[in-house]
């Protein structure tokens, strides 16, 4: 678990503080994903906290998760950090999200009591929901892929529109395209979601995580304009990777809100 032999490296290498400080924020998350877990089981007998629907079992099950996520993320190392150890360790670590998000709306917690007496929400959205989470994971991930994938990541130098890079291999200027498609899929699916839960005066939690979806989202197009425009720079980057997160824990929030 060290980073070149050293439990804290030279603070002249933002590249090592950065990698070891991901490692420690880690052990902690593992730290209260494990206190979480022991406290739901220390009080299983209280109603809405073991069975299904309760908040043991996503407790329990973001334990065994956060734990394959720490395990993975050793194996990238030991790898040389592939693509695709890299992408399937970003990919399980928004599982994880899901499932803390889902143990906090259980036990109450992102509109989980006030979407009980809300109001209704209809059959429509209860689809439309799964859709928006199911685009925004597979365009999440797939931003993964852009960013491991050779080149992937300047195949585009031109937003909206791809200028292809002759300088990039042959298959990336489609990866980006792809990840580029499912955003604009998403986007367009929210706005419409939005707008409908609004003017049908649906549950007014979910009409809430509706426009949240949304207005990351649309956040998130913004951004990457902006990064292409400012030449992938390091900082808009990191807050397109952070956005991102944010599309996709608000998006799932807005799905498990509904199927509550």
């Amino acid at each position: 678990p060290k980073c070149h032999g050293q439990w804290f490296p030279p603070l002249n290498r933002p590249d090592l503080i950065i990698e070891l400080g991901h490692r420690y924020l880690a052990a902690l998350l593992i730290a209260a994903l494990v206190a979480l877990a022991v406290a739901a089981w220390r009080r299983r007998r209280e109603p809405g906290v073991a069975g299904r629907g309760g908040v043991l079992r996503s407790a329990v099950a973001a334990v065994v998760v956060v734990v394959l996520t720490a395990l993975l993320g050793a194996l990238t190392v030991f790898l040389g950090n592939p693509a695709s150890a890299t992408v399937g360790h970003w990919t399980l670590a928004m599982a994880l999200l899901a499932l803390v998000a889902a143990a906090a709306i259980r036990a109450g917690a992102l509109g989980g009591t006030g979407v009980r007496v809300g109001g209704a929400v209809s059959a429509r959205t209860r689809h439309a929901a799964l859709v928006a989470a199911t685009l925004a994971f597979a365009a999440v991930a797939m931003g993964g892929v852009t960013a491991k994938y050779p080149s992937a990541a300047v195949a585009c130098p031109s937003f909206p529109l791809c200028g292809t890079n002759p300088d990039a291999v042959a298959a990336a200027a489609h990866v980006q395209v792809t990840h580029r498609v499912l955003a604009f899929l998403l986007f367009f699916h929210l706005l419409g979601v939005a707008l409908a839960v609004a003017r049908r005066r649906e549950n007014s939690i979910v009409v809430r995580a509706a426009l949240t979806a949304f207005v990351l989202t649309a956040a998130q197009i913004a951004i990457a304009g902006a990064m292409i425009g400012l030449g992938l720079q390091p900082v808009p980057r990191a807050l397109h990777q952070a956005v991102g997160v944010g599309v996709w824990l608000s998006t799932f929030v807005f799905y498990y809100l509904v199927r509550t």
